[in-house]
């Protein structure tokens, strides 16, 4: 049994049918991924509320880690990345003409981070 983390689009415990509810902790029982209310998840894990939400924490931040090297690794970041060395080398420094220069490449790389965040059930600022 493992804790993967809280769904807040579902709202309703897959246990005892509490529905109105913030958000469900989603757990992992044999392959089969199960939305409980905290209660029940207190209940049907053998673990404290602290343990859970030390849980809910660290499997958030499995995903940053993976969605971070992920998007580090995709063409865009690249793109990006080697945009910002250009930039460097041709003495840009912050301002106007510098934004200019990077700003598509950034605006690439923002796109792909917001889409692997949401596949990843993070905030976009999280992985970058």
């Amino acid at each position: 049994m493992k804790i993967l983390g809280t769904n807040d689009a579902v709202n309703a415990c897959e246990c005892c049918g509490k529905s109105g509810l913030k958000f469900t902790v989603m757990v992992d029982i044999g392959g089969e991924v199960l939305h409980y209310g905290s209660t029940c998840a207190t209940r049907h894990t053998g673990k404290t509320s602290s343990q859970i939400k030390q849980a809910i924490v660290a499997a958030r931040d499995e995903r940053k880690v993976a969605a971070r090297k992920l998007h580090r690794a995709t063409p865009e970041f690249l793109a990006y990345q080697a945009k910002l060395a250009e930039a460097s080398r041709a003495g840009l420094r912050p301002g106007r003409e510098f934004h200019a220069f990077v700003a598509p490449a950034a605006h690439a790389a923002d796109e792909t981070a917001r889409a692997i965040a949401a596949a990843h059930n993070l905030e976009t600022w999280e992985i970058l």
